[in-house]
């Protein structure tokens, strides 16, 4: 989506962001550990094979014989191998779990770098603005000097009185005012833009001196499937499943549990004849558990696993909730501000013809200085409101892509229900 505003300076900027961000790398790291937590949880449900050598010493001692003493070395070597079946499946929802929870955390991480993607490109236009109405309030005070020096001059001829050029020169230190409250403010932005992109914040950043012109939107309805697209819905949505997963496992607990053990080993006097298999001894045990004593503790497992269920799905109805409302609020913006716009255009060309009449009378003597102030003003105010209405516009496509998720791909196509 980034694409459809035509600015390659953007995208590099935000591909910067997105390397030098540490949320995103913890991210990273988050889930990389989780990911090793799942295979270790893995192997849980498999064998555990261990093995041990050791070497003992005995020593037998009678008091009918306190000088003499037996010592006997032994020498043993063992393998024990333990299986505990999943009869329930109770391990293997533990493990659907994990990887539920896995594919939320990646969910999060794919609606961490739409946001910082978003951010980005607000804060990069909202500079652009600051600068284009810098530019724009340069431009009029450079025709207020021009004005001044033509009112000071009529004025020594003695074509004017002192009101026309107290008010020139008034305007002309108003813009100053203005002009210097802007620069501050494009530094400030700037550097908010910087410490996105992880830099230093200079204030220093080149920026455009227009803003672009605002990208083609489909004029078809809007399908339910592009909210599906939502990081941030998956993410919960996997979270739900994840935590469906934890109440049936804890459910699970209660039941009984069969599992195997083995043992192979031989124990000798000599280290020789530790393979010899005269020396040889196994066992083999089955084990069937019932839990009695613990039955409270797993009772409140079992509570709290539906709580935390109970809530997780509460979570996902507000985001769902709340990503239709931004959805329809993006949309509706869009239509008023586009008719807005249209108002703003239509102001100042009528404002521009005012300015132009204005200027003409005044010179043939019909109307006072005061009168080519206001036409000025007025054709200044509305150039000025344009700026901001094309900047409100970018700043709320930008707000309806991070809405959808992602692009207007499927806006063209029609709907399943359709």
């Amino acid at each position: 989506w980034l694409a459809d505003f035509r600015d390659e300076q953007l995208q590099a900027l935000i591909k910067e962001a997105q390397q030098n961000s540490p949320e995103l790398q913890a991210t990273a790291l988050r889930i990389e550990l989780a990911q090793s937590g799942l295979k270790a949880l893995g192997f849980s449900n498999r064998p555990d094979f261990n093995t041990s050598v050791g070497t003992g010493v005995n020593h037998s001692y009678s008091h009918l014989t306190p000088d003499l003493g037996d010592y006997t070395q032994n020498f043993n070597l063992n393998f024990q191998i333990s299986w505990e079946a999943d009869l329930w499946n109770r391990l293997s929802n533990q493990e659907r779990s994990a990887a539920l929870s896995i594919e939320a955390q990646i969910g999060d991480q794919r609606a961490a770098r739409l946001a910082l993607a978003a951010n980005v490109a607000k804060a990069w236009f909202e500079a652009i603005e600051t600068e284009a109405q810098l530019q724009l309030l340069q431009q009029r005070k450079a025709n207020l000097l021009d004005r001044s020096q033509v009112v000071e001059e009529s004025f020594r001829l003695n074509l004017n009185d002192a009101l026309d050029v107290h008010l020139a020169r008034s305007d002309v230190a108003s813009q100053d005012n203005r002009i210097i409250g802007l620069r501050l403010q494009r530094t400030k932005t700037i550097q908010s833009l910087e410490a996105l992109l992880g830099r230093a914040p200079t204030g220093q950043l080149r920026l455009p001196e227009e803003l672009p012109d605002l990208p083609a939107m489909p004029g078809t309805g809007l399908p339910s499937e592009l909210l599906q697209r939502r990081p941030d819905l998956l993410a919960v949505e996997r979270r739900l499943k994840a935590a469906d997963q934890d109440a049936v496992a804890a459910y699970k607990a209660r039941f009984p549990r069969f599992s195997l053990n083995s043992s192979v080993g031989a124990r000798s006097e000599d280290v020789g004849n530790l393979l010899d298999l005269e020396s040889m001894i196994w066992s083999l045990g089955v084990n069937l558990t019932q839990p009695l004593w613990n039955g409270t503790e797993l009772e409140a497992n079992l509570e709290q696993a539906d709580i935390q269920t109970r809530l997780v799905a509460l979570n996902y109805n507000r985001i769902l909730l709340n990503a239709l409302q931004e959805v329809e609020a993006a949309l509706s913006a869009e239509t008023l501000l586009a008719e807005q716009e249209a108002a703003i255009r239509r102001s100042a060309t009528e404002a521009r013809n005012a300015e132009d009449l204005a200027e003409e009378q005044y010179v043939s003597g019909l109307v006072s200085f005061v009168t080519v102030l206001e036409a000025q003003r007025r054709a200044f105010d509305a150039r000025s409101a344009l700026i901001q209405v094309r900047s409100d516009r970018l700043q709320n496509r930008i707000q309806l892509h991070l809405a959808l998720g992602g692009d207007f791909a499927l806006l063209a196509q029609p709907s399943a229900s359709g």
